[in-house]
C-alpha cells in the first residue's frame, strides 16, 4: 500500500511539474550582441570561443500518402530543438525564467541553424514557421522549441517488379556549416501512425530505419569534408507492396481458371460446340480479370512482373485452343477423305480417329498442366525470394 502511494504520488508530482512548466510564461530576454546571420558563441573550459552546441531531434510521427504517379511520400515531422545558452541565463531579468515564453521577439534575433534536407520536395525551417507561437525553458536552463511541420519525400519508385515491388526511400537532414560538435542532429523513432484515409498506403507494408552510425550506435552520422566533419541524421522509409490482395483477387482466381481449362480434354471432341463454348468462356473470363487488374497498375511504361504472369496465362490458353483447333481440322480431314456418304468406312475411321484424339488429348492435357505448374513455380520463387 505504501508503495503504490509512493508511485502515485511521484506520478502526480511529474504531472503537476509539467503543467506548472506549461502554464508558467516569462518573456526571455536576448543579449544585444546576437546577430540572427552569426551562431553564437560560447567559452570552452581554455576559455577560447566556440560555436553555441543545439541539438536538433526529429522523429516521424505520421504518414500521410504515397503517390505513386510523382513519386512523393508525405510525412509529419516532428522537430525538438535544444540547447543551454549560458549567455542569455547570465542576463539578470532571465535567470528566474522558466516555463513558455513568446517566439515573436526571439526568433527575430537568434540565429537559425541551416540545414539541408535531402531527397525532399517540400519542407519548412523548424525556427522561422510563424504559426509556433511559444517556446519553452526547462528548470535546468535549456531552451526547446517543439514543432510538427509536413515534409514530402521525393522517392524513386521501380515498378519492375510489381506487385512484388519494394522500394527504399531515405531522408537525410544535413547540418550545412556545422560540425557534431557545433549542431547535434539526431533521429529519434516513434512509432508513426498511418493515414487510414490513403488507399495508397494501405496497398503497403511500411517500415522505418533508422539510419546508425555503426561504430557507435547511434542514429547520426558524419559527413567527412576537408574542411570540417558535418553532422547528418535521418531515416530509411522501407516500402513492401501488400501481396495478399494480388493473391486473393487475380492470382489464385487466374491460375484457377487455367486449371479449369484443363477439363476441357475430358469433353469428347465430336462436342465441338460445348468445347468450344467451354474454353471461349474461360478465355474471356480471364482476359476480363486481367484487365481489371491492369487497371490498377502504376501508370509506368516499364514490363511489370503482372505482364509477364498474364503472358503466362495467354500462353497455356492458347496451347489449349491450338490443339484443339488441330484436332477439328484433322478431323474434317478424315471425313473429306473417306466420304459422308460411305456410313461403313466412316464410322470405322472415326473410331479410330476418336481412340487417336482421346490419347491426344491426355498427353497435351499433361503438357499444358505441366507447363503452367512449372512456370508457376519458377514464377513466383524467382519474385518472392
Amino acid at each position: 500500500m505504501l508503495l503504490s502511494s509512493s508511485v502515485v504520488f511521484f506520478v502526480g508530482l511529474q504531472i503537476g511539474s509539467a503543467l506548472s512548466l506549461f502554464h508558467r510564461e516569462c518573456n526571455l530576454k536576448v543579449p544585444k550582441n546576437y546577430s540572427i546571420s552569426l551562431p553564437p558563441k560560447i567559452l570552452d573550459v581554455e576559455g577560447n570561443q566556440v560555436p553555441l552546441p543545439i541539438e536538433i531531434h526529429s522523429g516521424v510521427t505520421e504518414i500521410e500518402f504515397v503517390d505513386e504517379q510523382t513519386g512523393r511520400i508525405g510525412i509529419c515531422l516532428a522537430f525538438e530543438i535544444k540547447w543551454h545558452d549560458p549567455n542569455i541565463f547570465a542576463l539578470e531579468e532571465n535567470r528566474n525564467c522558466f516555463g513558455k515564453f513568446p517566439l515573436e521577439g526571439f526568433r527575430a534575433k537568434f540565429w537559425t541553424p541551416p540545414l539541408m534536407y535531402e531527397n525532399v520536395r517540400k519542407t519548412a525551417n523548424p525556427m522561422k514557421n510563424q504559426n509556433l507561437q511559444y517556446g519553452v525553458v526547462t528548470r535546468d536552463h535549456k531552451i526547446v522549441i517543439t514543432q510538427f511541420m509536413d515534409n514530402e519525400i521525393a522517392c524513386k519508385f521501380d515498378f519492375r517488379r510489381y506487385p512484388f515491388d519494394q522500394h527504399n526511400c531515405p531522408y537525410r537532414i544535413v547540418s550545412w556549416f556545422d560540425n557534431n560538435e557545433a549542431l547535434a542532429l539526431r533521429t529519434i523513432m516513434h512509432r508513426p501512425s498511418f493515414g487510414q484515409a490513403q488507399q495508397s498506403i494501405q496497398n503497403y507494408g511500411i517500415q522505418i530505419e533508422l539510419i546508425m552510425d555503426g561504430s557507435s550506435g547511434h542514429s547520426y552520422q558524419t559527413y567527412v569534408t576537408p574542411h570540417r566533419n558535418l553532422s547528418v541524421t535521418g531515416l530509411n522509409i522501407h516500402l513492401s507492396r501488400t501481396l495478399k490482395p494480388y493473391l486473393t483477387r487475380y492470382f489464385g482466381p487466374s491460375a484457377g481458371l487455367v486449371l479449369l481449362a484443363m477439363v476441357s480434354f475430358i469433353i469428347p471432341a465430336e462436342m465441338v460446340a460445348g468445347r468450344m463454348a467451354f474454353l471461349v468462356t474461360l478465355y474471356l473470363t480471364s482476359g476480363n480479370l486481367s484487365l481489371s487488374t491492369y487497371v490498377q497498375a502504376p501508370p509506368v511504361k516499364d514490363f511489370l512482373a503482372l505482364n509477364l504472369w498474364g503472358y503466362f496465362l495467354n500462353f497455356t490458353f492458347t496451347m489449349i485452343c491450338l490443339e484443339y483447333a488441330w484436332i477439328i481440322y484433322l478431323r474434317f480431314q478424315v471425313q473429306k477423305k473417306v466420304g459422308i456418304s460411305e456410313a461403313r468406312g466412316l464410322g470405322t475411321e472415326l473410331q479410330r480417329f476418336q481412340i487417336w484424339t482421346t490419347k491426344m488429348d491426355l498427353k497435351a492435357a499433361f503438357v499444358c498442366s505441366t507447363f503452367f505448374v512449372v512456370t508457376s513455380a519458377v514464377y513466383f520463387i524467382y519474385y518472392l525470394l
